[in-house]
């Protein structure tokens, strides 16, 4: 059970057909897997080369292989309960 002040981060999409929107939730770790970033030597923020394939993988496992062929990723929000 979720208290108070706690975050619930969820991906957003829309169905390319009905464009009915659907949402997955994420867990702590995998929302930090999407969006940590990496510092390079000079400071530079870099992106994880992998997270469009985490992304993928946590879509799929939700939604199905075919994921992708059926909605537009639109957003990852989280949400203060």
């Amino acid at each position: 059970m979720m208290r108070n002040n706690q975050k619930t981060f969820k991906v957003n999409l829309t169905h390319i057909a009905t464009s009915y929107p659907e949402s997955v939730d994420l867990t702590d770790s995998q929302h930090h897997s999407l969006t940590f970033k990496h510092r390079s030597n000079d400071g530079t923020l870099l992106s994880t080369p992998l997270q469009d394939e985490v992304l993928d993988l946590i879509l799929s496992s939700a939604l199905g292989d075919d994921w992708a062929d059926q909605y537009f990723f639109d957003t990852i929000s989280h949400i203060k309960i």
